[in-house]
């Protein structure tokens, strides 16, 4: 597992979510999340990136590199809030 998958898999503990309800959330299949998990960050696309981290409630930058706190910055919560109310910024 790479360090992304250790991220990614704690997250998704803490997030008390499946792999299955993950990837419906980002919009993959069960099977790309395990690759994830399994080979990092391979072919992953900008949006899925974002919609992981929005989903895990975790910071982008800190799901990406480790760098930082795991929180999610402001905007994020913000975007999430919004999203919730079905609101559009």
């Amino acid at each position: 597992m790479t360090q992304f998958g250790a991220r990614l898999k704690d997250s998704l503990i803490v997030s008390g979510l499946t792999k299955a309800a993950l990837a419906k959330k980002v919009g993959v299949s069960r099977m790309t999340v395990g690759s994830w998990l399994k080979q990092g960050r391979v072919n992953m696309s900008a949006e899925h990136f974002m919609l992981l981290a929005l989903a895990l409630n975790v910071g982008m930058l800190w799901l990406f590199s480790g760098v930082g706190d795991p929180s999610p910055p402001a905007p994020m919560l913000l975007h999430r809030e919004l999203a919730r109310l079905k609101v559009s910024a």
